[in-house]
């Protein structure tokens, strides 16, 4: 009967020795493999959204201390941004409107760059719900918070009351007003002595003997008119000199968005912001004038209505150049 039993009872299916054991490795190992291909690497297998940012930065010629200046941030933002390093960086809203400010500035393609974020896994996009843990309130504690929250009210109007009697003068006698007129005059000083007794006699006698005519005198006639003073004359020196402090105009024109960065030669900035094509920027200042342009073929320069060549300009290269050097050594001595 036994053997019978055993003769049809149905046999299990084989299963792998380590079926379940095989299976969470395989997906670890996925997982892992994924990460890995996140980190660095574009959509499809390209360049990450750091490394686009990073050689485009490197073709303009501009330092990460420059990118960050220009983007008001950090340079350990920016070299996390390059670097694709999720843990120094904010959350993904700001992340996302750093990498289209970067763009912009180096030229690169924005949605290319997002997308390039978006495959390299965007963290922060799905964050997990906070775990709320309950919060145990200890019985003592508020017998204790009563008598503080007491003692602080107490105090505070001890403190008010304080004040208010201090504020307060004290009543008394009010002094008899005759006795206050009687002592003014005693402390009032003596009158000054006119001016006129300071005079010697003798001005004041002669006054009167030079106010009276002499008797037959003939009038006197008009007074003479006092000679006009020469209109002072400007030398060639003084000339020079205010020819020299006068300031000078500048104009951008722009054919194409470029940074732009002017500098007149007291130091001060006068301009700092990414330009777009069709503005039109007029400055003045003490000539020579230095500019950084960061795309110097979509701008054109000109200094008091006058163009000026830029030479070494070339496409998609920084152009650090002075203008009006020439004018401030003709202009600046006698």
């Amino acid at each position: 009967m036994w053997s019978a039993a055993s003769e049809t009872a149905t046999p299990r299916r084989a299963t792998p020795c380590c079926s379940k054991g095989s299976s969470r490795t395989r997906r670890r190992r996925a997982c892992s493999s994924s990460r890995r291909r996140a980190v660095g690497a574009g959509p499809e297998g390209g360049p990450g959204y750091g490394e686009i940012l990073r050689r485009r930065r490197e073709a303009r010629g501009l330092t990460r201390a420059e990118v960050a200046e220009a983007l008001r941030l950090s340079e350990r933002v920016v070299e996390a941004i390059e670097g694709e390093d999720a843990g120094r960086l904010p959350a993904p809203a700001f992340v996302r409107g750093y990498l289209r400010a970067y763009a912009r500035l180096v030229g690169a393609d924005e949605e290319a760059v997002l997308a390039a974020y978006r495959a390299a896994g965007e963290p922060g996009a799905s964050p997990e719900a906070p775990r709320l843990e309950p919060i145990e309130i200890h019985r003592g504690w508020g017998r204790w918070l009563r008598w503080g929250t007491a003692g602080a009210v107490a105090a505070l109007a001890a403190l008010v009351l304080a004040w208010w009697r201090g504020g307060t003068p004290p009543e008394g006698p009010a002094p008899p007003p005759a006795a206050e007129e009687a002592a003014a005059p005693a402390t009032r000083p003596p009158p000054a002595a006119p001016e006129a007794e300071l005079l010697p006699a003798e001005g004041a006698g002669a006054a009167p003997a030079a106010a009276q005519p002499r008797a037959g005198a003939e009038p006197a006639g008009p007074p003479p008119r006092p000679a006009a003073a020469p209109a002072p004359r400007t030398t060639a020196p003084e000339r020079a000199a205010s020819a020299g402090t006068a300031e000078a105009a500048l104009e951008l024109r722009l054919r194409g968005t470029s940074w732009v960065e002017v500098r007149d030669a007291t130091g001060r900035r006068l301009v700092y912001d990414l330009l777009r094509p069709g503005t039109v920027r007029r400055v003045r200042g003490r000539a020579p004038f230095r500019l950084v342009l960061g795309e110097p073929t979509a701008v054109e320069v000109r200094l008091d209505g006058e163009e000026v060549p830029l030479a070494g300009a070339r496409p998609g290269r920084t152009l650090r150049v002075t203008v009006g050097a020439a004018r401030e050594a003709t202009t600046g001595g006698p």
